[in-house]
């Protein structure tokens, strides 16, 4: 008995920690069915949890994006291991009412009981992508030339 509400205690704790995270927390099983997700993926999403149990993560996924998502998914259970998605091309999101937004997401693979569950880290990037977008415009409109360079002395912009 003692063991089981130690571990009662630690559920609790990582749920109570999931709705404070200021980022959407989506846990998938291997068939790609939602089966968790926290306060903030319904803010950013616009969806209450009972709208998204049980269903594919897809309804999450744009349009012109659905076709190839379930290959993707079945290749990231066929190696899983912790990965930043998104580098080099950009991921969007889409929510409830239609609309699209871009986002980070993590994926980070583990083990239960009940076999491999995957659970997403989801950050909506907007704001950054607005800010990048802006400053791209300032350098491009200024009266003098610039170049930006990297650590190796590479230009980069």
């Amino acid at each position: 008995m003692e063991t089981n509400h130690a571990a009662q205690i630690v559920l609790n704790s990582l749920r109570t920690t999931a709705e404070l995270l200021p980022f959407a927390l989506i846990l998938c099983d291997q068939d790609g069915n939602i089966a968790m997700s926290n306060q903030e993926a319904e803010r950013l999403f616009g969806y209450k949890r009972r709208e998204l149990m049980d269903q594919p993560i897809e309804v999450l996924v744009p349009q012109r994006f659905r076709a190839t998502h379930p290959e993707m998914r079945d290749g990231f259970f066929a190696d899983p291991e912790a990965r930043r998605m998104g580098a080099g091309r950009d991921l969007y999101g889409l929510r409830k009412d239609g609309s699209e937004f871009p986002v980070e997401i993590g994926l980070n693979p583990f083990e239960t009981d009940e076999g491999l569950f995957v659970l997403s880290v989801i950050v909506d990037i907007t704001e950054r992508k607005q800010l990048e977008q802006q400053f791209r415009a300032t350098v491009e409109s200024a009266p003098i030339g610039m170049v930006m360079i990297d650590g190796q002395g590479s230009i980069v912009l």
